[in-house]
């Protein structure tokens, strides 16, 4: 697994020493879904046209990489929001 892995052009997945740094998580999440992104962008450009069956695999993968990203942009983003919130509550009820 470690040899397909280094093949990736993607680097190691690490998750935060703390694991309950769930903003550092998804960060590391983010990351690891926009390099896979790329790849499989790259692999979609160096197919079209030549290979019309691998094409649609790599924009099935692709496509399911995008919606990943986007999942884990939002939550990140609610995350957030959530922490903002919850910072003003506990202001407001210490004032």
């Amino acid at each position: 697994m470690k040899v397909f892995h280094d093949m990736s052009a993607c680097p190691s997945t690490k998750l935060p020493k703390n694991p309950t740094d769930v903003k550092v998580i998804l960060t590391v999440f983010v990351k690891a879904e926009i390099c896979a992104v790329r790849r499989y962008t790259n692999i979609c450009n160096m197919i079209a046209g030549k290979d019309h069956r691998i094409y649609d695999l790599a924009q099935s993968i692709l496509n399911e990489e995008i919606e990943h990203e986007s999942l884990n942009s939002w939550a990140k983003a609610l995350l957030n929001i959530l922490c903002v919130e919850a910072s003003i509550h506990c202001l407001s009820r210490n004032s």
